[in-house]
Order: structure tokens, then sequence, then C-alpha cells
């Protein structure tokens, strides 16, 4: 009676794996992933039930969390013996592959690979090699962890033990290079550079480093990539962002990219970067003056390296002239973070960007700017948002009488945003009101709402 029990209960098991692979990958697709997994877990025959539903129907692949590098390497396996040559997308988020040799053997078993991720990523990676192992990449993604900052943990590519790189080595499909750490860029990123003649969107930022800690990396002036190189290695590029953390901006100008309409313009059109480490004002307006015809969006900074946040405006560069000298007859948005200028420099390069849509400004050193001068002539100005600002205004007109004459000019802002503006007084607040087109109104001081207007 037992050895007859137990006979039951092993062909019972058995009865996923004797089920069609199509029947059974159309009994999985009705459930979450959470149900899959839970299917799974009942038993092994249940998790060789769903291996047996992985074929080359298979298009996208994601390790979450995955430190032993045996399990990774065991579950590629898998996916090769079961056909899964047609996939197109692969991930590794919170992973550890210290064998590089391994993991190429991986990609080289995925021919037909055109998108690949690397979040959150404990070790270095040999680039180079990476890329050459997927010949049809079109986006690579690399981003560090949080406390990826040790000096020289990118400085130089690893050794591996494999046939060198060929001689006259290209990466004709990669259009999209995000390369999130700090790493020597003119070592480990113009190699790359200088053989993608087609790459439209360049992302090469230098990670979360904790403010402070900057100081501690020498070598520190070599994150930078070289200005007067890239459009020459590079000239179809569109959206560029460098020498910068991974703040939210940056997230929010690339979907802005993305959902935008494609501008038929040839040439660059965002640019975000911080002033510092080798990138001055007269430096970063000499390459935005080579591109302020087809330039759309513009994020400037300062980079929190080797000054504090509190530092002496001795220490700090100025982009007073830089701003005489620029013109963008295509730009819908200006972020001026932290950078150091004046309400006259800035209304000059506002007059000279007629298209203005968004104009974001945040100083933490508390320039006064003049509120009327600035708003001006932007007749297209839909959102405005301004962050510790001392503000002032013509004392031969009231601010009612300001606000009322920016009606009278067309004015179009839809949304402002005023927290921990100095100046905000009653009558700043009642000024906004007035504009016909206002919809949004958020004022706060010191984290405390003032006024909210949603109509």
């Amino acid at each position: 009676m037992l050895r007859r029990f137990k006979k039951t209960t092993l062909h019972n098991e058995s009865f996923l794996n004797k089920l069609p692979s199509d029947i059974l990958l159309d009994i999985f697709s009705h459930l979450s992933k959470s149900d899959c997994l839970t299917c799974m877990s009942v038993c092994r025959s249940c998790s060789k039930g769903w291996i047996q539903c992985i074929g080359s129907h298979v298009r996208r692949v994601i390790f979450n969390f995955f430190h032993n590098e045996r399990h990774i390497h065991a579950i590629a396996k898998k996916l090769i013996a079961n056909q899964c040559h047609q996939v197109e997308y692969l991930e590794f988020t919170h992973c550890t592959i210290p064998d590089h040799v391994a993991l190429l053997r991986i990609l080289s078993r995925l021919p037909q690979l055109t998108e690949l991720k690397f979040e959150s990523h404990f070790n270095n990676l040999p680039f180079l090699h990476v890329m050459h192992a997927c010949p049809r990449l079109i986006r690579f993604t690399y981003t560090s962890t949080i406390f990826a900052y040790q000096d020289g943990l990118y400085s130089e590519e690893p050794k591996i033990k494999k046939p060198g790189l060929p001689k006259h080595l290209e990466f004709t499909h990669l259009k999209y290079l995000c390369l999130d750490a700090i790493m020597d860029k003119q070592a480990r990123l113009h190699p790359i550079l200088q053989k993608s003649p087609n790459l439209r969107y360049l992302i090469c930022t230098n990670a979360t480093t904790p403010r402070g800690l900057a100081p501690c990396v020498t070598s520190y002036d070599t994150t930078i990539v070289n200005l007067d190189d890239l459009p020459r290695w590079c000239p179809n590029l569109a959206y560029f962002e460098t020498n910068t953390g991974r703040p939210l901006g940056c997230q929010d100008a690339w979907h802005d990219h993305l959902e935008r309409p494609k501008s038929h313009h040839q040439g660059l059109q965002y640019f975000l970067t911080k002033d510092g480490q080798g990138y001055t004002p007269d430096t970063i307006a000499a390459y935005l003056r080579k591109n302020e015809e087809t330039l759309q969006y513009l994020n400037l900074g300062r980079y929190y390296g080797y000054e504090v946040a509190n530092s002496p405006l001795v220490h700090r560069v100025n982009w007073t002239t830089a701003f005489h000298t620029l013109s963008f007859q295509q730009l819908h948005t200006l972020i001026c973070d932290d950078i150091l200028t004046d309400s006259d420099s800035l209304a000059a390069l506002l007059r000279k960007c007629p298209k203005l849509e968004k104009l974001i400004l945040s100083s933490a050193l508390l320039i006064v700017f003049n509120l009327p001068q600035m708003l001006e002539g932007l007749n297209h100005l839909k959102r405005l948002e301004l962050s510790n600002l001392h503000l002032r205004y013509d004392n031969n007109q009231t601010i009612i009488h300001q606000f009322h004459s920016l009606n009278a000019s067309g004015t179009r802002i839809e949304y402002v945003r005023l927290w921990d503006v100095h100046e905000l007084t009653d009558e700043l607040l009642q000024g906004f009101t007035q504009l016909r087109t206002l919809k949004v109104l958020d004022a706060r001081a010191n984290g405390t709402v003032v006024q909210t207007i949603d109509r």
C-alpha cells in the first residue's frame, strides 16, 4: 500500500512536466509575477514545469539581487540550454559578477542582444570587451553602487585572460550609452566614444558620491569628458549629460526628451552639466555656442567636489560674463542650480531665449534677482520655479502694477512655485494671482505651506 501511494504521488508530481509547453505558458500567462513565484516554490516538479515554458520566445531577462555568481551562471546555462537565443534585453540589478570571462561567455551566446544594463553594480567591468561581445548592442547602461567612490576602483579596464580586441573595433549600432561611476573618463570612456560614431544619447556621470567625500578621491579632475574632441567622435549627439551626480532633475530631463516630439533639427538638443573639476563657465560656454542653434534644454549647476556647500564667494566661478555671450533661439527649458551670477546677466540671457517655456532658479547663496526684469519678454513661459532667492522690484511701481504689465504683454505663466523666497509677502502672492493664465501657485517658507492655489 505504501509503495502504491508513493508511486501515485510521484506520478502526480510529474503531471506538469507532461503538459505541452504552450499549454503551460498559457496557464502561467494568467498569473501575476508573485503568483508564478508561489507556484514555482510548491515543489521541484512545479519549478521544472516553469523552466519548461522557457524557450526561443523569451526576449527579456532580469537578474535582481544575485550576490552568488554561481547562481547567475547556472540560470544562464539553463536559458541557453532551452534555446533562449532571441533575448534582446538583459539586466543585472544589485548583482556581483567578478568572473568577467564567464560573463563574456554568456553574452556571446546571446547574438540578438540589443540592450544591456548593469544597475547598482558591485564590480568593475571590461566595457570594451563587453560591448565587443554584443555586436548588435544599441543601449548600454552601467551604474555603480552608491558607495563605489574608492579611489582607483574604475581607473583601468580589468585584465582578463582572453584574446585581445580587434584593431579596428567599432560599435556602429550603439545609440545610447550611460556610464555612471567615478572613473578616469579619458582612460575608460574616450576609447568607447572614439568607436561609437552613431551615438545619440550620452550620460557620463560621477555616481552619487556623498557630499564632502569627493576630496578623498584623487585624480578627480579626470572624471570629465573632453568637450573639444567629442563633436568629432560623436557628431550625432542629441542628449549629453556630464559631470553630474544622479539628481532627479536629470531623470526629468531624460523623460522630457522621450516625451517631446522628435525634432527635425540635427545637433545637440539636451545638455546637463555642472561647473567644476576642469569645467569652467568659459569652457562650457564655448561648447554651448557651438550648439546654440539647436539646444532646447539646458541644466547648469555647481559640482560639490573640492568645495564645501558654504564656501566663500571668492572661491566660486562666475557665470556673469559667459551669460552675456550666449543666445538660444530654440531653448524651451533653462535650469540654473546654485551657480554664481547676477540679475542683469541672467536677464540678458533670458532676453535671448524667446521660446523659453520653463525656468527654474535655485541659489544657496541668496543672490538678489529683479523678478519683473527676468520675466520681461518671456511670452512663452508657462512654468516658473524659484527657491532660495532674494527678489527686488522697481521702486517706482507697485508689485500689483508690475504683474498687470505682465498680463498686458501676453504672459502665459500657468505654474509658479516659490520655495524659501525671502521676499515672500502678501503683496507678491496677490500679484501672482492677478495673472490671468495662472493655474497653480505653490508658495512655501521654511518647509511650511504659505499659500497654494489650484484653479
